[in-house]
């Protein structure tokens, strides 16, 4: 019975292989192909009219999946989500850094699960470029510049004639800071406190968007409705650690602000008596010590510029994160390696039941989401 059942169904299989080829459908779904098209738009099956061999694979594919096996998922479905966030995130990245990372590193996710062969070329390559640029945008802001305080003016101390200060100082006009330019402020690098007040503002908002998207969350990573109960732990486990929470000290981006300069890279000269790139020294030539004049002079540590390189951080003014070590995540999971997965626990990891069928926990791959991570690789608290 058993043999005339799969007879029957090779049949059908040879039939509408044919059938697909002359009428240029395909031999998965049945949908319409555009000529010369590889992959179906559809259902992302492989084959097309006028590949005959590639069209009967995918048929007989179908044709001898058992009843009890799980449905895959549709690869088409999730390279089309991972364009429409790639799309957004272009649109919302000079304004909206915060809220295009998260798009870009669900687009990474999601691309994680479509084959090579279905994506683009330099599509990978050019998601971790933008992820990248997204992470140098929302870690530098504009802080008040240390040497001047934020004026954008030099300071000018008032002296007697006798070459005595008074203690009176004042904001000469005209003479910009060399240290901002006169603007008050400089580029400095945000702290962790401040990118993980940003970071959850933008990952609010992403949230926000994509239930509107009708899309079902898996970890931190958002996939089409349609698809979230195909995936298997494996699968599953791809989204997760492709998602996972960043280090919690430095969010994700591997460095930390400097703490001598305050993320700035350069601090105000330390010569006794600099102001203004300048020091006092007195004449040793005159005729008495008591009517000699303090000259002026360039001070030789800044320069004349009032302001030195930090010393700590090189002039960067971050330096490498000290819990990560610069990865910018968490230390992997011990109990999985950071794979995200482990053993089934219902299973034992043999994939079936004591009837022989497909483990419902695992869907027949003997593994499952790791307990101790929940399927991201890593532990973040």
């Amino acid at each position: 019975m058993i043999a005339k059942s799969r007879y029957l169904m090779a049949i059908a299989a040879a039939f509408f292989c044919r059938l697909a080829v002359a009428l240029s459908i395909c031999g998965a779904c049945g949908h319409e192909l555009a000529e010369g098209q590889r992959f179906c738009g559809h259902c992302g099956a492989k084959g097309v009219a006028g590949e005959p061999a590639a069209v009967a694979e995918s048929v007989e594919a179908v044709a001898v999946v058992e009843p009890g096996e799980p449905a895959t998922y549709n690869a088409a479905l999730f390279l089309e989500a991972a364009r429409e966030d790639s799309r957004t995130a272009a649109e919302l990245e000079e304004k909206q850094p915060e809220v295009a990372l998260f798009y870009y590193r669900n687009a990474a996710a999601l691309a994680r699960l479509i084959p090579e062969e279905m994506m683009p070329a330099t599509a990978s390559q050019k998601l971790i470029e933008s992820v990248e640029r997204c992470q140098r945008r929302m870690s530098q802001t504009l802080k008040a510049c240390e040497v001047c305080t934020g004026t954008g003016k030099r300071t000018m101390v008032m002296r007697s004639l006798s070459g005595e200060s008074d203690g009176t100082t004042m904001r000469a006009e005209g003479m910009v800071c060399s240290a901002c330019n006169g603007a008050g402020v400089v580029r400095s690098h945000r702290n962790a406190e401040e990118l993980r007040l940003l970071l959850a503002q933008g990952g609010r908002s992403h949230e926000l968007r994509q239930q509107t998207a009708r899309r079902v969350a898996i970890g931190n990573a958002w996939v089409p409705a349609v698809e979230a109960e195909k995936l298997r732990p494996r699968q599953q486990a791809l989204l997760r650690t492709a998602m996972a929470a960043p280090c919690n000290s430095c969010q994700g981006q591997g460095v930390q602000v400097c703490r001598g300069c305050k993320g700035q890279g350069r601090v105000k000269c330390r010569e006794r008596g600099c102001v203004n790139g300048m020091v006092e020294r007195k004449q040793s030539n005159t005729l008495s010590p008591s009517t000699a004049l303090n000259l002026r002079v360039v001070c030789p540590s800044c320069k004349g510029n009032s302001w030195i390189m930090c010393g700590d951080c090189g002039g960067t003014g971050s330096v490498a994160c000290r819990t990560c070590d610069g990865i910018g995540r968490p230390a992997k999971c011990r109990k999985c390696g950071g794979a995200g997965t482990a053993s089934c626990t219902v299973c034992r990891g043999a994939g079936r039941d004591r009837s022989g069928k497909n483990c419902t926990v695992c869907m027949g791959e003997g593994v499952g989401l790791c307990p101790t991570c929940h399927g991201e690789g890593c532990v973040s608290r």
